[in-house]
């Protein structure tokens, strides 16, 4: 069993390499290809958040978490025709009866439903994750929420489609599949690491109130 100190620490780590790796290999193709300025934005804060991971507390981890969240669902708002356009991207991934019911969901007019909804609930999850009100289960719902944009980006990329995954800001530019399901995994053992330290520091108060009250 690893102990708090443990989990601590490979969390930073987790979150660090996440980050810079991201926001190096981001900065580096928008230097080779350059787009508007603001598409530098995003990579530099993730430099930058990379750095204030390793020296943060954890109350800054649960910050930086939920902030990765609520900056992507506003970006997503701020370009709702370009995330609802990416959305149908998807839909060749998903050709055949098998997938008629799932492939829907990216066709007309279900994907304006998905583009309009999945922003919010980034937002609220981000939030709570901050907040610390239903935690645990912001937490879980970000976790499946990232293991269903890693099954989109590899049926995707399996299919040999060259499209955007919509993930941030608009960008027309393809995305670079085997990054972005490494940042997606990453991600998402950082939200179980958080998840676990949030149980055990709940078992850590409770047992210094039972010790307090003893």
């Amino acid at each position: 069993m690893m102990n708090g100190k443990a989990v601590e620490w490979i969390s930073r780590l987790l979150l660090a390499g996440v980050f810079l790796w991201s926001g190096i290999t981001s900065l580096l193709e928008q230097l080779a290809s350059p787009g508007h300025w603001t598409f530098f934005l995003i990579p530099s804060l993730e430099i930058l958040t990379a750095l204030i991971v390793l020296i943060a507390t954890w109350r800054v981890l649960f910050l930086i978490f939920g902030a990765y969240f609520i900056t992507s669902g506003i970006l997503k708002l701020g370009a709702l025709q370009a995330f609802t356009q990416a959305i149908g991207n998807y839909a060749p991934a998903f050709a055949g009866d098998y997938w008629k019911s799932f492939r829907s969901l990216m066709e007309e007019p279900k994907d304006a439903y998905v583009a309009y909804s999945l922003p919010w609930l980034e937002i609220f999850t981000g939030a709570m994750v901050i907040i610390g009100f239903g935690r645990r289960l912001s937490l879980v719902v970000l976790m499946g929420l990232l293991m269903f944009f890693n099954f989109l980006i590899a049926m995707a990329m399996f299919q040999g489609l060259n499209i955007n995954c919509g993930c941030f800001a608009e960008d027309s530019k393809p995305t670079n599949y085997p990054l972005k399901l490494a940042v997606n995994t990453g991600l998402w053992i950082i939200a179980a690491l958080l998840l676990i330290f949030d149980f055990r520091l709940a078992r850590f108060r409770s047992a210094e109130a039972n010790g307090s009250d003893a």
